[in-house]
C-alpha cells in the first residue's frame, strides 16, 4: 500500500540535491538525520520545510525540544525565513514535550495532527528525545509506524537524531538507520583551529548518490 513516487522533492540545499542523481529525494522518502548537538540537524530540517512550501505545499514540523520562536528565530539567522510559512498557514508546527504523553499517546496525537493537516512532508525533530521515555525497541516500533503510516499517504519525512559522539556510530543510530530510506550524518571537525561542518549521505535507497 506504499506509494512509490518518481517525483523528486527539494531539500532546499542545491549541493545535498545534487549529491543525489536526479536532483533531490524521492516524494515519501523516509530521511533520518543524525548529528551531535550544533552539526544543524534542525537547519537541515527546516531547510525542506521551506522548500516544500515554497514549491507550494505544507509542511508539518513536530518539535520536541524547541518552541516555534527559539526555531524562527535560530533559522532567521541562517536565513531561513520560517515565519512567513507559518503565517500563510503552509507551515503548522507543533512544540510538544516528550515526557508529556506515552509514546502510544505522543503516537496518535501526531497521526491526529497529520490527518487533519494533511502535509506533504512531515518533521520529527529529534527522535532521540523519546529514548529517555521508552525502551529503544519501543521507540523504534513507534517510529516504523510513523513511517509506515506517512509512506501510505506519499509523505516525506524527515527524522532527527541526536548523536552523543560523532566517533562511531552506535547500535541505536544502525537500528534508527535501517528503519528509513535515507540517512544523512553531519559531523563538526575541528582541523587545525578551523571548525567545519560536514554532511555525508550515508545511504539514498533507490537512488544512485555521491559520497562525497
Amino acid at each position: 500500500s506504499h506509494k512509490v513516487s518518481e517525483e523528486r522533492i527539494s531539500s532546499g540545499i542545491a549541493t545535498l540535491d545534487e549529491m543525489l542523481s536526479g536532483g533531490g529525494f524521492h516524494r515519501g522518502t523516509s530521511i533520518l538525520i543524525s548529528g551531535v548537538a550544533g552539526s544543524g540537524k534542525s537547519s537541515v530540517s527546516a531547510s525542506f520545510c521551506a522548500a516544500a512550501c515554497a514549491a507550494g505545499e505544507r509542511a508539518l514540523y513536530f518539535s520536541f525540544e524547541e518552541s516555534l520562536d527559539q526555531t524562527v528565530r535560530n533559522m532567521r539567522s541562517i536565513g531561513t525565513d520560517l515565519r512567513k510559512w507559518v503565517d500563510a498557514k503552509s507551515l503548522h508546527y507543533v512544540a510538544v514535550r516528550p515526557t508529556f504523553y506515552s509514546l502510544e499517546m505522543h503516537l496518535a496525537v501526531m497521526l491526529r495532527e497529520i490527518a487533519r493537516f494533511n502535509p506533504s512532508l512531515v518533521v520529527l525533530d529529534p527522535i532521540s528525545a523519546f529514548m529517555g521515555s521508552g525502551d529503544v525497541l519501543e521507540v523504534q516500533s513507534m517510529l516504523l509506524r510513523m513511517v509506515d503510516f506517512l509512506k501510505s499517504r506519499g509523505t516525506t519525512a524527515v527524522f532527527t537524531h541526536l548523536m552523543h559522539s560523532q566517533d562511531g556510530t552506535t547500535e541505536t543510530d544502525a537500528g534508527l538507520s535501517s528503519l528509513m530510506d535515507a540517512w544523512i550524518l553531519l559531523l563538526n571537525r575541528e582541523i587545525g583551529g578551523e571548525f567545519n561542518r560536514e554532511l555525508y549521505l550515508l545511504k539514498a535507497r533507490g537512488t544512485a548518490h555521491s559520497n562525497q
